[in-house]
């Protein structure tokens, strides 16, 4: 019995004959094969019982010009292949259908479904900047002409503000001179101050209660900055605190006068909070996304140089020299706002907040959209487990006050951090980066992911010579090379400081940067395992004097094994981002005075929550792991991510067996590629006919290796005929082990 359901439609085929063909799943197995999993098209007279199961999809007035539905194919002893059917052409006399079969039909729903559509867990709550206050002062400009008799005289000039505009809760009292603190914390006060000065010293500042001065601002004589003053500071507060605010002034040590014009001026004052509550520095199963430091300076890069000032400059100004890092951390925290003083300035900018799914959590997702169990689950494992998708959209906690940003919600989601990818491409990606396919099983409603590596080295066979009905053909071989590449992303301006070591003379690998020779010849190179980086003896022009300088950053984008020019390439777009140098000082505005850290850098532009879309603009995603909680050179913690398995210390981390990188005695290559690698340039591909029994095709796994006459094999291919009598003579395409 040969029969195919397709709704609530049953067709006989016992007259008919089906195709089937199963391909290797597992990238650089079925290389020269059409590839695939799928019966081929076959086709059934078009009864009205069909016509009406497949919504009369020969009528030019059907609604849909593709039609689906599920089908059940039953060829007897417990064969049954189930998925979704397509009709590819039919007329008012037959139809023709294409059913794919296991991974096929799988990959063939997965490339409809993107990451964005799945379930991620939905909005979760993100705290935006709370304004406390923003006034105003509009009143005629203050002409001060004064004599000061001596030169440690002060005078002072209070700062009052009578356009109130927010103050929502009244912190700011109705003569708009003194703000009263109503919680104890931090706030961040930013000024706006028009003044001209003709003659003497002026400072802002900050007093408590009338008394103690708990900010002063830098000195300010005449042509030492823009008429516009800008000044900002964070400040630790208690309750009932009560803040005024002044301009004092002293004279010049050659002046009598102070001289100067105070034109009007504002104050905002923000509530300095703790970006998402300090989550996302746990690692999984505890959270499902992580959040951590990454140097990015390109962040707004697609913005127009004008495009929304803050103070004098614009933001996309501050966030490349200034504020360079996403998720910036410190003192325990990542503080919703930034603020500090730089190129004698002072500046402060939000804190960019990007969540970093971690892929243990989406595989996870995956598996529960598609209804699968997977019982071997590779991303479940210890330490491959903290593996993190890196993305470039980032939450808009701090614009409020531009028409041309949308008002963004007091909320994230994760399918804003996942890219545009089908789940296709994305497993895709995933296997090709780790070497790894995926089987499905439509019967058991079951995934199995398995490693080439331990493909080949598993001891278990099944010895199938009984099914062999003819001369084993061997096939020249079609593989003379293998070719494993990382593909770093063409927008990820940090890979141009990645450069060719052509033309160098490659001295040899040291550990420190304080053991390079002291003197070297020119292009001598040396790889510093310290600093992750390949340094040349060349001409420095900062130093204007020959030097050792860095040359190019550690990273190898693909490897050969065999003949180069006609290697079977193995690509993913899933790359490693690569770090800053260890121990590089830390340089964001307000970061505590000569802290090093060790942090990873990924330089693209990204999508900014809520920015016009004109600015907007693609980002490809990276992969890193997230270890945990590391010291910087204070002894303060910090959450650090790297592709290797060490910390900046250089102590192995517990648990990594593996880098993320190809090159290396741990990198991916050595532990992943390189047995398969050199397997499939020497393997054997040979032709096997044989009589498949039900059970052979039933339980066909291309994980397992499978033995014929004492010699062990793979299967990269299978093909048969299947009629109302069972199987039918086929072939398998095999690679002898």
């Amino acid at each position: 019995m040969l029969s195919i359901k397709l709704g609530n439609y049953i067709a006989d085929l016992s007259k008919s004959q089906l195709s089937i063909v199963r391909t290797s799943p597992y990238p650089g197995v079925a290389v020269g094969t059409q590839g695939g999993n799928y019966i081929f098209n076959f086709t059934l007279p078009a009864t009205d019982e069909l016509k009406a199961a497949l919504k009369y999809a020969h009528r030019p007035q059907s609604g849909s010009s593709v039609v689906f539905e599920p089908y059940r194919i039953d060829a007897g002893s417990g064969l049954v292949f189930e998925g979704i059917a397509k009709v590819v052409e039919s007329s008012s006399e037959e139809y023709e259908i294409f059913c794919p079969v296991e991974n096929g039909d799988f990959n063939f729903t997965a490339k409809k479904i993107k990451l964005n559509e799945l379930y991620l867990g939905g909005d979760r709550p993100l705290d935006t900047v709370k304004y406390l206050v923003s006034a105003n002062n509009t009143s005629e400009a203050i002409e001060v002409d004064d004599v000061i008799l001596h030169p440690d005289d002060i005078w002072w000039y209070p700062l009052i503000f009578d356009d109130i505009i927010v103050n929502p809760d009244a912190i700011l009292n109705s003569l708009g001179d003194t703000i009263i603190i109503n919680e104890t914390g931090k706030i961040v006060i930013s000024f706006c101050i028009g003044i001209e000065i003709t003659r003497g010293i002026i400072e802002l500042r900050i007093q408590r209660s009338g008394v103690v001065d708990i900010f002063v601002s830098r000195e300010y004589i005449r042509d030492t900055f823009e008429p516009i003053l800008y000044v900002h500071t964070e400040l630790d507060v208690e309750i009932y605190d009560q803040l005024k605010f002044y301009i004092t002034v002293r004279r010049e040590p050659i002046f009598t006068k102070a001289i100067f014009s105070l034109k009007p001026y504002s104050i905002q004052v923000y509530e300095q909070g703790i970006l998402n509550n300090n989550a996302g520095t746990d690692q999984y199963p505890l959270a499902d996304y992580a959040v951590f430091p990454l140097e990015n300076p390109e962040s707004f890069s697609n913005w127009p140089d004008d495009f929304y000032q803050l103070d004098n400059m614009s933001i996309k100004e501050v966030f490349s020299k200034y504020s360079k890092v996403v998720n910036y951390f410190k003192d325990g925290k990542f503080p919703a706002i930034l603020v500090g003083v730089a190129d004698n300035m002072y500046l402060y900018s939000g804190n960019l907040f990007c969540p970093y799914p971690f892929i243990a959590y989406l595989v996870k997702r995956i598996l529960h959209y598609f209804r699968f169990k997977c019982l071997n689950n590779p991303f479940e494992t210890s330490g491959f487990n903290q593996m993190v998708l890196i993305n470039h959209f980032y939450e808009n906690t701090f614009l409020h006050d531009n028409a041309s940003i949308t008002i963004s919600k007091p909320a994230f989601n994760l399918i804003d951090h996942v890219p545009e990818w089908s789940v296709y491409d994305f497993l895709k990606h995933l296997c090709n980066l780790f070497g790894m396919g995926y089987e499905v099983d439509n019967q058991t409603s079951s995934i199995e992911f398995h490693f080439l590596e331990d493909i080949l080295t598993t001891d278990d066979y099944i010895d199938i010579s009984h099914l062999v009905i003819g001369k084993i053909k061997v096939k020249p071989s079609n593989v003379s090379g293998v070719k494993i590449v990382q593909k770093p992303a063409s927008e990820d301006k940090y890979f141009d400081s990645v450069k060719s070591l052509d033309g160098l003379n490659f001295k040899g690998e040291i550990h420190r940067w304080i053991d390079l020779p002291e003197l070297g010849q020119i292009n001598d190179c040396y790889f510093v395992g310290q600093m992750d980086s390949y340094y040349a003896w060349k001409y420095n022009p900062d130093l204007y004097s020959f030097g050792w300088v860095v040359h190019s950053k550690n990273y190898i984008q693909s490897i050969i094994n065999g003949n180069a020019e006609s290697a079977t390439e193995i690509s993913t777009d899933l790359y490693p981002i690569i770090m800053r140098s260890p121990y590089w000082i830390d340089d964001v505005i307000g970061a505590n005075e000569w802290r090093a850290w060790h942090i990873p850098a990924s330089h693209q532009a990204g999508k900014f929550e809520g920015a016009p879309e004109m600015y907007q603009t693609k980002w490809m995603p990276g992969v890193l792991y997230y270890h945990g909680m590391v010291k910087d050179n204070h002894d303060n913690d910090y959450p650090f991510a790297s592709p290797g398995i060490t910390d900046p210390d250089g102590n192995t981390i517990t648990g990594l067996d593996f880098s993320l990188k190809l090159e290396g005695e741990n990198g991916l290559y050595e532990k992943k590629w390189k047995r398969f690698a050199e397997w499939r340039i020497n393997a054997r591909e040979v032709i096997v006919p044989i009589l498949p029994d039900s059970e052979f095709i039933r339980t066909l796994r291309f994980n397992r290796k499978y033995m014929i006459d004492g010699v062990r094999y793979i299967i990269a291919e299978f093909r048969c005929n299947i009629s109302s009598q069972g199987p039918e003579p086929g072939e398998l395409t095999m690679l002898r082990l």
